[in-house]
């Protein structure tokens, strides 16, 4: 395991940071959160803070701090560290004090780190699943000796898990009631106690349970904005069941690797899963006989086969669209995973198949890893001109980026793209200084987060004429004017990604027009990213501090 740490460390750091969806605006919101623009700035007149007491706040709580002592791209790859070792060492945690003899089952949380909600950029949520598993090794923690100050520690983690992400809180609260309700289901059967103490003896439980009831009640008198509208349950059940069967959120690059690695993890689990049930099974009139003496406590396989039951049916059972996001299933559906090595950690299997485990994944995590810093290389390589585009674009400007092509910049030495657009908001590193905005946020617009935009400043909607809480992201109305007429404020450069044969016909001519009045200033090798600059124009203009770079 610390092998395999040092690898993943090795990797991010020798990129630099892994390209990610979102990672770049969570940069920008944590340095507004650390030092709110001051007031009369550009950023400060695009972006207000959302106060609301929900989750989705931890990771940018480390941002800060982390951009007080080193550069930004080392504070993402730190940030992207802690986000994919964190459920090793939450998993690593939770099988020593639950099975402390197979702790090398916790091999297994490498690979599944790995996952397509990591390069989304959905830091937050990969910090709740570091909490969710400490949760409930803290709580198999507090079981293990009386004391209340011990309660501190499922607490702490449930409190960390909120502020991370509503889904491993959730996923983390039907844990840890399922886990409380075995063990006062074991402890009324053996029939020395009554309900009434049995309850009593299980008090800590309950305040651990009900500890984050505060939290939940503030947050939902806060967050009156975070709406549910558009509740959907999403990909229909059958399409759920082979998604999760196959482990698809590992598969991000198209290979065959991948293709055929994460259905070996998956059937490695649940076969794991499966035996278990199966062994339970068989040994349960056997129990039966046995009497009191084989109700002393719960059974380490009937709570592993439990949580994996509970986390399942939530993951199948879970809105896919619902409190202002979506994408609720490809998170729900890795829960279960964590709580199917609990399964294969109870198994305790031969010392050839045990070896043969491990060894699977310690392989699955070396590929995963390796093949995912080829194609992060490729990424930076293609998000060199960025640099050039920083050093241009002068302080107190706004940049228009124009995504035209997510395939293309792939054809050199990749077959195909990978599940996810580490172009598309890549733009927004330039809001880490200069007093820039980037007139491209998809997560500003949404009331979880805790930036967002300021009323009439919705670029989303003004420029791309989207629609509230749109889901899709295809870009076909570019409306300079009218941003400028409605917000009074310049659009100062734009930004094109990508050759402009490589849009559609619609787009292009979108493009044309909304660059007809301005001037390139940089073009990188290949056309792959052009920067314009707003020219001068007679009459009226919108207000504008943007400066002039010293490169030009």
């Amino acid at each position: 395991m610390a092998l395999l740490s040092l690898v993943y460390a090795g990797a991010v750091l020798y990129v630099l940071p892994f390209a990610t969806n979102d990672g770049p605006v969570h940069m920008s919101f944590g340095r507004m959160l650390g030092a709110l623009p001051e007031a009369g700035t550009l950023q400060a007149q695009h972006y207000e803070r959302n106060g609301a007491l929900h989750p989705n706040l931890a990771v940018y709580g480390l941002i800060a701090v982390l951009l007080r002592a080193m550069g930004p791209e080392a504070a993402e790859a730190v940030v992207q560290l802690v986000c994919l070792l964190g459920p090793v060492g939450g998993m690593a945690a939770l099988v020593w004090q639950f099975q402390r003899r197979h702790a090398w089952v916790a091999l297994f949380a490498f690979p599944l780190g790995l996952h397509q909600l990591f390069f989304l950029g959905l830091y937050n949520y990969c910090l709740s699943v570091a909490g969710f598993l400490l949760s409930m090794a803290a709580l198999l923690w507090m079981q293990k000796r009386p004391g209340a100050w011990r309660t501190a520690a499922p607490i702490s983690a449930l409190y960390v898990t909120y502020f991370s992400h509503a889904a491993g809180f959730l996923a983390a609260v039907l844990a840890l009631a399922a886990m409380t309700a075995l063990s006062l289901a074991a402890a009324w059967r053996t029939g020395r106690t009554g309900l009434g103490q049995a309850l009593h003896s299980h008090a800590r439980h309950v305040a651990v349970l009900l500890s984050p009831l505060p939290l939940v009640v503030l947050g939902a008198l806060t967050s009156s904005g975070a709406s549910v509208a558009g509740l959907a349950f999403g990909a229909p059940l059958g399409q759920r069941l082979k998604s999760f069967a196959t482990l698809s959120p590992l598969n991000l690059q198209h290979t065959p690797m991948d293709r055929y690695l994460a259905p070996a993890l998956a059937a490695a689990i649940l076969a794991s899963v499966g035996l278990l049930a199966l062994r339970c099974v068989r040994a349960w009139p056997a129990r039966r006989v046995t009497g009191p003496a084989a109700k002393r406590g719960v059974p380490r396989s009937q709570s592993a086969l439990t949580l994996f039951v509970a986390l399942l049916a939530l993951a199948l059972a879970f809105p896919d669209t619902m409190g202002g996001g979506w994408t609720h299933f490809r998170r729900m559906q890795m829960f279960p995973y964590f709580a199917g090595l609990l399964c294969m950690a109870c198994l305790r299997p031969p010392s050839r198949v045990r070896r043969a485990l491990a060894g699977l994944a310690v392989a699955a995590s070396l590929a995963l890893i390796a093949g995912g810093t080829w194609r992060q290389h490729r990424i930076k390589q293609q998000l060199a001109p960025m640099a050039e585009v920083e050093r241009l674009v002068g302080r107190h400007c706004t940049v228009l980026p124009l995504v035209l092509d997510e395939a293309g910049a792939w054809a050199d030495g990749m077959a195909s793209p990978p599940k996810y657009h580490p172009f598309f908001q890549a733009a927004t590193r330039l809001e880490l200084g200069g007093d820039r905005v980037v007139l491209f946020n998809y997560l500003a617009r949404l009331k979880v987060y805790p930036v967002q935009f300021r009323p009439g400043k919705d670029t989303q909607a003004l420029l791309f004429h989207w629609l509230p809480q749109q889901q899709a992201m295809a870009v076909e109305r570019v409306d300079i004017a009218g941003y400028e007429q409605v917000s009074g404020q310049a659009v100062d450069y734009v930004l094109q990604w990508g050759p402009l044969t490589s849009a559609t016909a619609t787009l292009r001519a979108e493009v044309r027009r909304a660059t007809a009045g301005y001037v390139p200033v940089y073009a990188a090798p290949g056309a792959a990213v052009t920067l314009y600059r707003r020219a001068a124009r007679p009459g009226a203009e919108p207000r504008t501090r943007c400066t002039v770079a010293a490169a030009l």
